[in-house]
């Protein structure tokens, strides 16, 4: 069975935050300020959906350990100006929304 690594994870839960990020920079009008988060999201969606797409998220989900979840939150924290005390919260969000993103795209194509 095709397996699915921490790195195919990270771009999911880039897309997914690049993207919320983007939504909120664009909440106030769209402005060339809001091309960071523009460019940041573009990027994101192709790597994030092909991770979607495999099927695997779920159960990379569920396999990882304390170690790869140790590398996530470090991850967000270095990438998203995110409260330290926060990061565990907004991972397990985004987590969640990739399971809602891969069950979606499981709908779309039939499966």
């Amino acid at each position: 069975m095709p397996k699915m690594g921490i790195e195919e994870l990270k771009s999911v839960i880039l897309l997914v935050l690049n993207s919320t990020e983007l939504g909120f920079a664009l909440a106030d009008g769209v402005d060339f300020g809001d091309l960071p988060e523009g460019l940041a999201a573009v990027k994101a969606f192709g790597p994030g959906l092909a991770a979607l797409k495999s099927g695997l998220v779920i159960p990379e989900i569920k396999d990882l350990d304390d170690v790869e979840k140790a590398e996530l939150k470090m991850f967000v924290g270095e990438e998203f100006d995110i409260d330290e005390d926060t990061i565990e919260v907004a991972i397990e969000k985004v987590l969640s929304i990739a399971i809602d993103f891969s069950d979606l795209l499981k709908l779309r194509s039939g499966v």
